[in-house]
């Protein structure tokens, strides 16, 4: 298992740059993905 050591705001990034997914953000994080409105 790779360990990821990022803040959600560093998630956040990747997600809306497109690196990562939202499904890939809640298996990271743990939680689920809830866009700033």
């Amino acid at each position: 298992m790779t360990s990821f050591f990022l803040s959600n705001e560093d998630v956040a990034v990747f997600v809306r740059r497109g690196k990562i997914t939202l499904e890939q953000y809640e298996l990271i994080t743990g939680v689920t993905y809830q866009p700033a409105e």
